[in-house]
């Protein structure tokens, strides 16, 4: 269950609601004659001592009063000579709702599943694409390593193993993805040029 505030204007009909977690699409106000409103949709008003109850405006010099029976809750105004009387600005309730259903999510599409694994792919695979042509270029001039050699081989196994996921039997539902070749030193990439016009590494 949830609170809520609602006005109940003069004319029958419904002023502002605010409430943080309460159904509010079937909640609905009728003035059925002179100093008698209805108000439908409602669990009743907020018990003592949680509910601070009605809240009339002096101007109006009216008096309100509220029941609950067979899940209505009437509201009744009189004036000074208490007689029957309408409302003249608006009256406010502090009335108990139902909780709003929560919309819920979905769980994503066999469609979803491909559009990520398809994305994720690529993004690891321009990161193998990568560090391959580094390595690569390590050895073709000379400044490579036999660990350079070795690492180039478990990036290229990685390559293979990355092109292989699709024909993991639960794909794209479940996807075991290779893991990345561990370098005690991290991967460098000249890109831009620095302060001075030497290649910076980022």
């Amino acid at each position: 269950m949830a609170n809520a505030s609602i006005n109940v204007l003069s004319d029958g009909s419904l002023g502002n609601v605010t409430t943080i977690s309460g159904k509010t699409e079937t909640l609905e106000v009728a003035r059925t004659q002179v100093g008698r409103y209805e108000v439908h949709g409602t669990l009743g008003m907020v018990p003592p001592p949680y509910g601070w109850g009605i809240v009339v405006n002096p101007v109006d010099r009216i008096t309100a009063r509220v029941s609950y029976l067979e899940d209505v809750l009437l509201l009744e105004t009189k004036d000074t000579h208490g007689e029957p009387a309408d409302i003249q600005s608006m009256v406010t309730l502090h009335i108990v709702l139902e909780d709003r259903v929560q919309p819920t999510v979905p769980p994503p599409s066999e469609k979803d599943l491909l559009q990520l694994a398809r994305a994720e792919y690529a993004r690891l695979r321009l990161i193998a694409d990568e560090a391959i042509q580094h390595l690569q270029d390590l050895i073709d001039i000379g400044e490579g390593t036999g660990d350079t050699v070795t690492l180039l081989l478990d990036h290229k196994r990685y390559r293979v193993a990355l092109n292989k996921v699709v024909e993991q039997p639960a794909y794209p539902l479940v996807i075991d993805w290779p893991l990345v070749p561990v370098t005690a030193t991290p991967l460098r990439f000249t890109t831009a040029q620095g302060a001075d016009g030497e290649p910076a590494e980022v």
